[in-house]
């Protein structure tokens, strides 16, 4: 989380981000560990998205608690799509496109 606070300039955006953090990192956690096998991948996943959103917070940090919590869901799923197809690669096997992730 440090390397994603450390992205976002404005301090009172920064306790807002700290506060998004807590309170959606563990429910963030336990979508992307449904997607992926491995803890670590499904820590990776939410890591990201959250960089994704710190990235982007000034902007989404306006959004009502429904979408920005939209948001959160839709970016985990779509790293764990990509891990899944990183994996995929490196094993060789095939990947399926149109297996439903979003739940």
């Amino acid at each position: 989380m440090l390397l994603c606070i450390q992205t976002i300039e404005d301090p009172q955006e920064r306790l807002l981000f700290a506060d998004v953090y807590a309170a959606y990192a563990g429910r963030m956690l336990a979508l992307a560990r449904q997607k992926l096998h491995a803890p670590a991948d499904a820590e990776d996943a939410v890591h990201q998205a959250f960089l994704s959103l710190a990235e982007r917070f000034s902007r989404l940090a306006k959004l009502p608690e429904t979408q920005l919590e939209a948001y959160l869901v839709v970016t985990v799923e779509r790293k764990c799509i990509d891990i899944l197809r990183q994996q995929a690669r490196r094993d060789g096997a095939p990947f399926d496109e149109t297996a439903a992730l979003v739940t």
